[in-house]
């Protein structure tokens, strides 16, 4: 997993972030930046686009005067062709998820999920980031949630996104995005190569080797994708 620390590019020092210790965290919420995603673009420049977006976003007031961001509020962006960048440190508070703020990070994937949905890279990254954090943070998978979930911390959104929400619950069940009930499956494994013979996914050229654990878990997705279109 190559990570991509971009922190000082998405932070502006025009006031200090609130700090905490890491063991204050116990909720990792996931993302959707609700802007469409296309295909070769600058996914970076994006990322840019938005730290500078909440830079200068008015996110309240006090004593009447405006409040305004210090960058971009997501602690990890994932882009849609699977890079991971690292953009606030875990230990700043930022304003992402209403009273659940001082006690989560925020993983946002780049794309509106109400509309389309994340690419298998994205998906494939954000399972390995949030195992990865899970180990890190020393906490349970339970402690997944899509920022919509969050009600009781005053968050009342679609973020993010309903073609992505299934996925987060499943790693909340789970602690996997891809299916993995079939991995052992020899006579899946059969399976999966008939279907590759058959074209259906033309990515992987070659129905006679054996399929890898992480390509039966893609070919699961891209089929339950598939059937409930």
């Amino acid at each position: 997993m190559n990570i991509l620390d971009i922190r000082n590019e998405c932070f502006f020092n025009n006031y200090e972030s609130v700090k905490r210790k890491l063991s204050d965290i116990s909720i990792i919420a996931v993302h959707h930046s609700a802007r469409e995603y296309h295909i070769g673009e600058d996914y970076k420049h994006v990322i840019i686009q938005a730290a500078t977006y909440h830079k200068n976003k008015i996110w309240g007031y006090l004593n009447s005067k405006p409040i305004y961001g210090n960058g971009l509020m997501y602690h990890y962006v994932i882009t849609p062709d699977g890079q991971i960048y690292k953009t606030r440190n875990m230990e700043e508070v930022t304003w992402h998820a209403n009273n659940a703020n001082n006690k989560s990070v925020a993983i946002m994937l780049q794309g509106n999920f109400e509309i389309q949905n994340p690419t298998i890279e994205q998906l494939k990254s954000l399972e390995e980031l949030l195992q990865k954090l899970l180990i890190d943070l020393s906490l349970d998978k339970s402690s997944v949630f899509a920022h919509g979930e969050l009600i009781n911390y005053g968050n009342q959104t679609a973020c993010c996104g309903r073609m992505l929400k299934d996925d987060v619950v499943r790693f909340r069940n789970t602690g996997f995005i891809f299916d993995q009930k079939y991995i052992a499956d020899e006579n899946f494994k059969e399976s999966f190569g008939y279907w590759l013979s058959k074209g259906v996914f033309s990515k992987y050229t070659d129905p006679r080797r054996q399929p890898t654990n992480q390509e039966i878990g893609e070919f699961l997705y891209r089929y339950d994708k598939l059937r409930s279109s």
